[in-house]
């Protein structure tokens, strides 16, 4: 039977990998400027989009 301990020492090097992973970057959300009435609320860290106009999901999924 595998010692706890042991894996967690096997391990322990891969913790040194993590600053190594890619910084990741969003862009900001704004409304395009096409006249659909779409409206970006900002609340901290959450956005709320309303407004707009939606498109026919059947056209945005790939079916088999």
């Amino acid at each position: 039977m595998v010692d706890r301990r042991n894996i967690a020492i096997a391990l322990l090097p891969l913790l040194g990998l993590i600053p190594l992973a890619p910084q990741t970057l969003a862009q900001s959300i704004t409304p395009a400027a096409d006249d659909t009435g779409t409206i970006v609320q900002q609340e901290g860290n959450t956005y709320t989009i309303t407004g707009g106009t939606q498109v026919d999901c059947d056209i945005l999924l790939h079916r088999p």
